[in-house]
């Protein structure tokens, strides 16, 4: 698990806006979806720690961005996210945290019109 997360870090700056082209981004989120690699970040999140999970949750966030294809894939594992950050929100755990996951959710609804069924309830 370790590896992973340390991987996670690593390609995160890589992914962050204008740092890549589209190209290249477009091949990194194909072979991440072949990977399976948007749960396993999402189990980063669910272990529970706020400074990691707020970097997992940018790492999601960056992926999504001006990504349509991307944010299906973290769609497909939004209520596993959702049940972390209620449980975060209630705990008050990390400004970060919070920021972290506003910003991943105004990159999904940027790229798919069609997430809000998931992010208007919060």
């Amino acid at each position: 698990a370790a590896t992973k997360r340390m991987a996670m870090m690593q390609v995160n700056t890589s992914i962050q806006p204008g740092n890549t082209s589209p190209e290249v981004k477009d091949l990194f989120v194909k072979r991440a979806a072949e990977r399976n690699v948007v749960s396993e970040v999402v189990g980063f999140i669910e272990e529970g720690d706020a400074d990691f999970a707020s970097n997992a949750c940018n790492f999601l966030g960056d992926m999504a961005f001006n990504s349509n294809f991307a944010s299906q894939l973290i769609l497909t594992e939004f209520d596993r996210i959702m049940v972390c950050f209620k449980h975060a929100f209630k705990l008050a755990v990390s400004q970060e945290l919070v920021r972290s996951f506003v910003s991943l959710c105004a990159n999904i609804v940027a790229t798919s019109p069609g997430s809000h069924r998931h992010l208007v309830p919060l």
